[in-house]
């Protein structure tokens, strides 16, 4: 005969696998990471998940940090700012001796 007691526990517990398996999947989506996946995988092994989603980095903040330092900068470059500055100079737009000021300002940014 069959005891329906142990197929209620059985539900019980899947109850409470699934319900403990959205924590990681939301510390996981918060992280940038997929929600569906860590949702199975904590499922599957919740403290594991929980412990791994934990000491994963955060992929929203290395996209903000990206952004805030501007991925389309051009790296400094001291040659074609003394040639601009020489162009003004030979236009007469500045004196010799801001040119020579400017100059040796680039050349120690170097």
């Amino acid at each position: 005969m069959f005891d329906w007691k142990y197929l209620l526990y059985i539900i019980i517990y899947l109850a409470i696998a699934a319900a403990l398996a959205i924590i990681p999947a939301n510390i996981a989506e918060v992280k940038g990471y997929r929600f569906a996946v860590w949702w199975l995988y904590g499922f599957l092994l919740w403290p594991f998940a929980t412990i791994h989603i934990a000491c994963l980095p955060n992929k929203n903040a290395i996209k903000v940090i990206i952004d805030a330092l501007g991925h389309e900068r051009k790296p400094f470059d001291a040659a074609n700012e003394i040639d601009k500055y020489n162009e003004l100079y030979e236009q007469g737009v500045i004196s010799g001796e801001e040119f020579e000021k400017k100059r040796k300002q680039l050349l120690t940014m170097l």
